[in-house]
């Protein structure tokens, strides 16, 4: 590749994320995302609970997952970083990959989340707010660069919340009048 490095950044907010792992045994996958920069190519990222993939509830596992119908060419190599932020983006943990990615091929990494270090030692940093951040960049190329792109992306998971205090209340007032 002439002419140094392409660098793109996207960013994913999930919003209620810890209402998320305890309730469903289903991936968690972002809004698909079309890069021009990257030939055309467009990704997702994929966060999997512990246990859909590898049987263990103690873990969350991030990919970044190219999508299987996408204009690009048949491979796409790229280094990637993927990272859990803070909402000034400051890097809490990341981990970086390279990989050949085919269309519906994703890389990633299986502990990138650890839920006892997630909900109970460092709640406040990785949760703000109950917002879970992920950080995606990939680049391809060497020396300096010369093309940089960021995007993002925010999902929220919907509540639903069911309150007793009427009914308690109701069936009070039922055993007075009685």
């Amino acid at each position: 590749m002439n002419g140094g490095k392409k660098e793109y950044t996207f960013l994913w907010f999930i919003k209620n994320y810890s209402y998320f792992w305890t309730t469903t045994d289903k991936e968690l996958l972002s809004p698909e995302v079309t890069l021009e920069g990257l030939e055309g190519t467009s990704w997702s990222i994929c966060l999997y609970p512990g246990y859909l993939k590898y049987k263990r509830r103690d873990l969350n596992s991030v990919y970044l997952k190219r999508s299987a119908h996408d204009a690009g060419p048949e491979s796409v190599s790229l280094k990637i970083e993927i990272s859990v932020i803070t909402v000034d983006e400051s890097t809490l943990y990341s981990e970086e990959s390279e990989h050949a990615f085919r269309n519906g091929d994703e890389c990633g990494f299986k502990r990138l989340l650890d839920m006892d270090e997630l909900y109970v030692r460092r709640n406040t940093e990785y949760l703000p707010r109950d917002t879970l951040g992920v950080r995606c960049r990939m680049w391809q190329g060497e020396g300096s660069v010369h093309n940089v792109g960021q995007c993002s992306a925010r999902t929220r998971i919907g509540i639903e919340k069911i309150c007793f205090l009427l009914l308690y209340y109701r069936w009070l007032s039922k055993k007075r009048d009685q």
